[in-house]
């Protein structure tokens, strides 16, 4: 795992601050209970792990390697019987890919806000119906 640890920090290295942390929040994710090894997927390209969760490396954007393995991921992900996909991310990169705002859903913060980059992707049919309230992380976050 060491490899694709070395690859989150490479890709999110500078990008939203000095440095990286990402790297270490998957470290501590893959330690914890919430950690579905069956939703951990990375994709490798002549050898080189292009991809770890969440992150592709810059000299691998533009190339269709996120989109691929989001759409698998929610793939097994409605197989697996998941009512919808709940994270934070960009809304610029995540929307193109069907996620939405948590407001559409009145799935609210910890602290009862609304945040632009809390993101939902409905995998069942009239979930608007089935979901609202506030989400929590992991704990590994």
């Amino acid at each position: 795992w060491r490899k694709v640890e070395e690859v989150t920090r490479d890709a999110f290295w500078d990008q939203f601050q000095p440095g990286a942390d990402e790297h270490f929040i998957l470290h501590c994710l893959r330690e914890s209970d919430d950690f579905i090894p069956e939703l951990n997927f990375i994709a490798e390209v002549d050898g080189n792990i292009t991809f770890g969760p969440l992150c592709v490396l810059k000299e691998y954007r533009k190339l269709g390697i996120g989109r691929s393995l989001v759409k698998h991921s929610v793939e097994v992900a409605t197989k697996m019987g998941f009512r919808a996909v709940i994270i934070y991310g960009d809304p610029r990169y995540y929307g193109r890919l069907g996620f939405r705002c948590g407001e559409k859903y009145d799935i609210k913060t910890p602290t009862d806000k609304f945040a632009v980059a809390l993101m939902v992707l409905p995998l069942v049919p009239n979930i608007e119906n089935l979901i609202g309230g506030k989400f929590y992380e992991s704990t590994a976050f």
